[in-house]
């Protein structure tokens, strides 16, 4: 079979995760088709991009599939799903998927309880702006390219990474970036310690390096083991190897500037809000830093990082709205 006769089938391709997927595997060559309970923005432009899209689920849509790649969010007993297993096409999880699609190039994936999607965005930012075309995966559709998903030419692929049900653990990655850990997805962890032998499991398989916030209590009760190597920390203690320092805050937008134990960048000044945002940058900053990104594209890039769509978007702006 030629590699775009290779069809494969998405269901629940309507989500921010699949649908993202399923575009890298269009612009790939791939055939492409998939189905959901609802439209959005996604599946318009999936359709646009040449998807063959189905409203409803029904089972003659995984007929003549090679691959089924299914949300977590669909169940078991779909009518698509079971009609692939009785066809015995493979059905991949969106994290397996994902991962096979990662394992082509040089992966950074970000996990983390809070900041996620920014992290993610700014990182995209950088290496755009240092011109290293990276291919994206991101929960949220970035203003710079007006998608959730990029496909890019370039070595790098970066991918917010999900620790949902171990998700993450299914992306192979050089680079791995953690923002925090709190208690969360208790319908599937058992409590906190069980969340944070996840995180173990990720950071310990990141091939190259793992960026994390250094100042997070649970973050601090992994890497402090000595099983753990290859951590370097980002934030405001003395005992991080990147130290966010000089903060300051003009008409409610930060700046700040990265100090290492070699030199200190310039100020980065953000325009998205928010105090936590400077730990979201800081990090991405980091990342560039060790992958090889010159100072230049990291503050220019992080200076026009815009967001994502509905995530503190800036609708409108106009002198009688506060």
């Amino acid at each position: 079979m030629g590699f775009k006769d290779f069809h494969v089938h998405f269901v629940g391709v309507s989500g921010i995760g699949l649908s993202a997927v399923a575009y890298l595997s269009l612009k790939m060559g791939l055939r492409v088709s998939g189905c959901s309970d609802e439209e959005n923005e996604q599946t318009e432009m999936l359709k646009k991009s040449g998807m063959r899209y189905s409203f409803r689920h029904h089972p003659s849509h995984v007929e003549g599939s090679s691959l089924v790649v299914r949300s977590a969010a669909v169940p078991d007993d779909n009518k698509e799903i079971k009609a692939a297993m009785d066809l015995k096409i493979p059905v991949l999880y969106y994290s397996e998927y994902l991962g096979i699609l990662m394992a082509q190039k040089i992966g950074i994936g970000v996990a983390g309880t809070h900041g996620k999607t920014t992290t993610t965005g700014m990182l995209s930012e950088i290496l755009s702006e240092a011109e290293l075309y990276p291919t994206i995966v991101c929960g949220g559709v970035l203003n710079r390219f007006g998608s959730n998903a990029v496909y890019g030419h370039g070595d790098f692929f970066i991918t917010e990474a999900c620790e949902y049900k171990r998700n993450f653990l299914d992306l192979p990655r050089y680079y791995s970036i953690v923002t925090n850990i709190e208690a969360e997805h208790l319908d599937y962890y058992k409590d906190l310690d069980d969340i944070l032998s996840a995180f173990r499991a990720y950071i310990q398989s990141s091939k190259l390096k793992t960026i994390v916030n250094g100042d997070d209590r649970n973050i601090s009760r992994i890497v402090s083991s000595e099983n753990i190597k290859n951590v370097v920390k980002v934030g405001y203690s003395d005992t991080c190897d990147y130290r966010i320092c000089d903060v300051l805050v003009d008409n409610g937008h930060y700046s700040f500037r990265l100090a290492s134990e070699n030199c200190k960048t310039e100020r980065i000044r953000l325009s998205v809000p928010g105090k936590f945002n400077v730990e979201n940058a800081a990090l991405a900053a980091a990342c560039s830093f060790e992958i090889g990104v010159a100072e230049e594209p990291i503050v220019s890039g992080l200076t026009n990082y815009r967001g994502t769509k509905r995530r503190l978007e800036v609708l409108l702006e106009n002198e009688n709205i506060i």
